[in-house]
């Protein structure tokens, strides 16, 4: 997950210089918008497998057997 997040804060990043350094062409433009999409939707991917790992893991701590 701390990968997600590290992409997500050098595209973030990427962004802002970008806008400091002029207009950039448009497709690196519409590359870091695709980029971005990517990373959103893996970012919501983790944190549905996180929900349900935390949901399986308060199940499991009321069984004596696990699932």
């Amino acid at each position: 997950m701390t990968t997600v997040y590290l992409k997500l804060s050098l595209v973030s990043s990427l962004l802002l210089l970008a806008g400091f350094a002029g207009t950039p062409p448009q497709p690196k433009i519409n590359q870091l918008h695709n980029e971005v999409g990517k990373l959103s939707q893996e970012m919501r991917q983790l944190t549905n497998r996180t929900s349900s790992l935390e949901r399986q893991g308060n199940l499991n701590s009321g069984s004596a057997q696990g699932a």
